[in-house]
């Protein structure tokens, strides 16, 4: 039967979680088979809730130091990699549909209405010429 290990602490936990470590890589490294280590988590929500935090306190690091770089004004790179993933930017403008998009159709113009028109332009001619 297993018994933890002295050095299974919250901080160790935390650190391994926020390092990647899998649920299997923890069981080993804390001496454990990996069945083991899963009962004894589910025996103590204590340490599955380590596990979680030190997951969300690395991932909230880490973002924390891609935020700072992406809005320092040294990383363009960093900058534009944040907007891809944050912002919804990608390489290709979303706008290119709009300027390969087929003209819309002008309603034609009633007989009527072309007859007024050319009748006010011939008017204009004349008063040009006067």
């Amino acid at each position: 039967m297993w018994a933890p290990p002295d050095n299974l602490t919250e901080e160790n936990v935390k650190k391994l979680s926020g390092l990647g470590l899998s649920y299997k890589q923890m069981a080993w490294y804390f001496g454990a088979e990996p069945q083991q280590w899963l009962d004894f988590i589910s025996d103590n929500p204590r340490v599955k809730r380590w596990i979680l935090k030190g997951r969300s306190q690395a991932i909230a690091h880490v973002t924390n130091s891609a935020f700072n770089m992406a809005t320092s004004g040294k990383f363009p790179q960093m900058t534009a990699f944040w907007l891809k993933c944050k912002a919804g930017w990608s390489e290709t403008p979303n706008d290119v549909e709009e300027l390969s998009a087929p003209e819309p159709e002008i309603p034609p113009i009633t007989k009527a209405l072309a007859e007024k028109l050319l009748e006010q332009r011939e008017a204009l001619k004349k008063e040009k010429d006067v």
